[in-house]
């Protein structure tokens, strides 16, 4: 399937500014928002990641470009608003070094792929779960009267992460492979 080159999309638009996004997360969680805030604006983003990709399949409008936007976007989001929660103390640097390991692995390895194949991969299920899962850890980290849930939800979304980076490298694996043996 040929993919739009095109950067400017309503889809690349909506995921840009789930990138940006993350200023006003970072703040709120720094200066200690309201949770109310902090859920509209989490509702936000999740909302911003379903639609960027609906628009873009229902339009026939998937780009290079938007391939590589939506899973920056959230991994960017992710990251600063899992780091910001570090610094106020309500989430586990073990924690932080799994999510951010796992996404710059995927990352780097993106990045190198899609220099052998001359295209990006796009984004899996799989992973896409284990976004969700995070978010759902990082909700429950912020949110007080769902702090109690914080253990279980380290336990599942680390799993989750675990799993989606091994099929990440299954994956990867298996389309590098016709290359290297050609």
């Amino acid at each position: 399937m040929k993919y739009s080159s095109r950067f400017f999309t309503l889809s690349n638009i909506i995921s840009l500014l789930r990138l940006l996004l993350a200023i006003p997360v970072c703040i709120g969680i720094l200066y200690d928002w309201s949770d109310s805030l902090l859920l509209i604006l989490a509702l936000l983003a999740y909302i911003s990641d379903i639609l960027d990709g609906f628009l873009a399949r229902k339009y026939n409008d998937i780009s290079e470009w938007g391939k590589i936007l939506d899973p920056l976007a959230d991994k960017i989001l992710v990251g600063s608003a899992a780091i910001s929660l570090m610094l106020v103390g309500k989430l586990s640097i073990w924690y932080i070094a799994l999510v951010l390991g796992r996404d710059i692995a995927i990352l780097i390895a993106g990045l190198l792929s899609s220099r052998k194949l001359g295209y990006v991969l796009p984004s899996t299920y799989m992973g896409k779960v284990a976004v969700i899962s995070v978010a759902i850890t990082l909700i429950c980290s912020f949110v007080d009267s769902l702090y109690i849930y914080i253990q279980a939800s380290y336990i599942l979304s680390s799993i989750m992460l675990i799993i989606s980076f091994i099929h990440y490298g299954i994956r990867m694996k298996s389309f590098l492979s016709p290359i290297k043996n050609a």
